[in-house]
C-alpha cells in the first residue's frame, strides 16, 4: 500500500499538506482526483493556524 500511495502523492492525488481525513478516504486507491474531491481539502486559512 504504501507503494501506492507514493504513486499517488507523485500524481497529485494525495498532496503533502492540507489533507483531511475525509479526503483522504474519498481518493484512497483512485489514480485522480476531481474539483468535488478538492473541497474536501483543508481551507488554506485552516491550516496556516495550525502550523503557528
Amino acid at each position: 500500500m504504501n507503494i501506492w500511495q507514493t504513486y499517488q502523492f507523485n500524481l497529485g492525488v494525495i498532496p503533502w499538506d492540507y489533507v483531511t481525513k475525509e479526503y483522504y478516504w474519498r481518493v484512497f486507491f483512485k489514480s485522480t482526483h476531481t474539483p468535488e474531491d478538492d473541497l474536501l481539502l483543508m481551507p488554506i486559512e485552516e491550516a496556516l493556524k495550525i502550523e503557528k
